[in-house]
C-alpha cells in the first residue's frame, strides 16, 4: 500500500501556525477568561461564607456582629435578599426600627417567596408590637394564606389566633379566619405560643419595632440566653416537659435575661421558688392543646425594676 508522507515543509508550516499572533491571542484570551472564572468563583464562595457567618452570628444572638457582616456582604452584592433580611432582623433585635426595610423586602417582586414571606411575618410582628394590631393581623393573614404547613405558617396561624383572642372585633370582621387557624391547633406547642405572644408597647411612639424589650444592661444577659438555648436543645428533650406554668420556666428565664441582663438570674431563681405556690393557687388557667397550665408572665414580677405594672393585655 502506498503511504502518503507529509510534504516537505509541512512541519514548518504547522510550527509557524502555532507561533502565529492569532494563536498567542487565543491563548492569552483563554488565560484571561480562566482567571476571571476563578476570581468569580472565589467571590461567590466568599459571599456564601459571609452569609453563613452572618447566619451563625444571628443564631448566637450576636446582633451587632451579624449586622456588620451583612453590611459587608451588601457592599459586594447590594441586592442579596438573604443579607437584607438578616440585616433587618438583626437591627430589629438591637432595638432599631426596621419596619420599612422589612416592608420593602416583602413587596419586592424580585425577592424569593420564602424570604418575602419571612419579611412580611417579621413586619407584622413589628406592627403588632407598635400597637397597630389591624395591620399585623393583615400581615399574618397574608403569610398564613400563601404558605403551606411550615414553621412559618404555624407561627402566623398562632399569631392570628392570639390576635383573635385579644380583639373580639376581629372575629366579627373576619369570621372565616378562626376556623382556618384552628385547623393547625395541634401544632401550636407551648414554645410556639410563648414565642408568638406579643404585648403591645405601652407607648407606641417609643416602641421597639417588633423586638423584645431591652434595657441598658441587656447585653450582659447573653451568657444566660446561651445557657437557656443549650438546655433547650441538649437537656430538655431527655427530661421532657415538666413545668406547669405559662410561659414555661426556660422561656421565662430567657425573657428575663434578654430584658434585664444579669438580673435575669434573680428573676429565674424567684420563678423556681414560686412555681409550687402558683400551681397550688390555680389562678389564671389557660388551655394549651387540651392541657391546663397557669399564667405567670415576667411582667407580673419585674415591676420593681421600673417597667411598670401589668396591663390587662398580658393575660
Amino acid at each position: 500500500m502506498k503511504k502518503f508522507w507529509p510534504q516537505k515543509g509541512a512541519k514548518k508550516t504547522r510550527a509557524q501556525g502555532y507561533h502565529s499572533p492569532l494563536c498567542f491571542l487565543r491563548l492569552f484570551a483563554a488565560a484571561i477568561f480562566g482567571a476571571i472564572g476563578l476570581l468569580g468563583g472565589g467571590q461567590v464562595f466568599a459571599a456564601e461564607a459571609s452569609l453563613a457567618l452572618a447566619t451563625d452570628l444571628f443564631a448566637e444572638s450576636n446582633w451587632p456582629a451579624c449586622r456588620l457582616e451583612c453590611r459587608r456582604q451588601l457592599q459586594e452584592s447590594p441586592v442579596s435578599p438573604d443579607a437584607r433580611l438578616l440585616k433587618a432582623l438583626a437591627e430589629q433585635r438591637m432595638g432599631l426600627d426596621s419596619r420599612e426595610a422589612l416592608r420593602v423586602l416583602a413587596e419586592d417582586p424580585a425577592v424569593p417567596p420564602t424570604v418575602a414571606l419571612t419579611a412580611r411575618y417579621e413586619w407584622a410582628r413589628a406592627m403588632w408590637r407598635a400597637g397597630d394590631w389591624r395591620s399585623a393581623f393583615d400581615g399574618f393573614r397574608r403569610v398564613f394564606d400563601k404558605t403551606e404547613v411550615t414553621g412559618l405558617s404555624v407561627r402566623a396561624g398562632c399569631s392570628l389566633a392570639l390576635l383573635l383572642h385579644q380583639h373580639a372585633e376581629l372575629t366579627k370582621d373576619y369570621p372565616e379566619v378562626k376556623p382556618q387557624v384552628r385547623t393547625l391547633r395541634a401544632l401550636y406547642t407551648r414554645d410556639i405560643i410563648d414565642e408568638c405572644r406579643m404585648v403591645p408597647a405601652r407607648n407606641a411612639t417609643h416602641s421597639v419595632a417588633g423586638g423584645p424589650d431591652h434595657t441598658s444592661d441587656s447585653w450582659w444577659g447573653l451568657p444566660g440566653q446561651w445557657g437557656i438555648a443549650f438546655y433547650r436543645s441538649q437537656i430538655r428533650p431527655a427530661l421532657g416537659e415538666r413545668c406547669s406554668l405559662c410561659p414555661n420556666c426556660s422561656e421565662y428565664s430567657r425573657q428575663a435575661f434578654q430584658k434585664h441582663g444579669v438580673l435575669g438570674l434573680a428573676l429565674t431563681a424567684d420563678r423556681f421558688f414560686r412555681e409550687p405556690s402558683v400551681v397550688a393557687s390555680a389562678e389564671y388557667p389557660v388551655d394549651v392543646n387540651g392541657k391546663w397550665y397557669y399564667t405567670d408572665p415576667l411582667s407580673d414580677h419585674d415591676w420593681w425594676l421600673g417597667d411598670g405594672g401589668r396591663t390587662t393585655d398580658d393575660r
